[in-house]
Parts: C-alpha cells; structure tokens; sequence
C-alpha cells in the first residue's frame, strides 16, 4: 500500500514566506510489521526579491531495514538561493 499527503503554504506578497512538508508511508500488506516512510519539509524565507533563505529536512525511516543499514536516516541542508 501506498499513502501520501503533501500541504503547502505559501504567503502573497513581494517577502512571501512559503513552507511545504511531504509524507509518504508505505506499509508492506502482507507483512504489518514492515512499513517504510519518508518526510520531507521546506521552509523558504525571502531575504529581497532575488535572495531566499532555504531550510530543507528530509527523514527517511524503514522498520526492517536491511542488514548493516540504519532504521533512521535524518538530512538536513540549508541554501542561500539567488534568483536573476
């Protein structure tokens, strides 16, 4: 199976902030114990027209992983987006 939702907000005006956040869950049928997911968010903060502060996350978790890999895995990055 297969769920997903995805919520996005973004503010109007000239220094809109806009955010999004994304989750996705994938439950194995036949097996309940086996279940995958992944979140993803994002946080925009204009600093002028052309220049944005970016937050991003991304999140992935596996209740059976395979051997040697970790049930958890956690990205963060931040950018400094210039648009022309």
């Amino acid at each position: 199976g297969n769920l997903y939702s995805h919520w996005l907000y973004q503010n109007a005006g000239e220094r809109a902030i806009s955010t999004s956040v994304t989750v996705y869950i994938q439950p194995d049928l036949a097996n309940v114990d086996d279940v995958k997911a992944l979140l993803q968010a994002q946080v925009s903060l204009p600093i002028n027209g052309q220049l944005h502060l970016q937050w991003k996350l991304q999140s992935n978790w596996d209740s059976l992983p395979p051997a040697g890999v970790t049930r958890e895995v956690h990205e963060t990055n931040v950018q400094l987006k210039y648009s022309f």
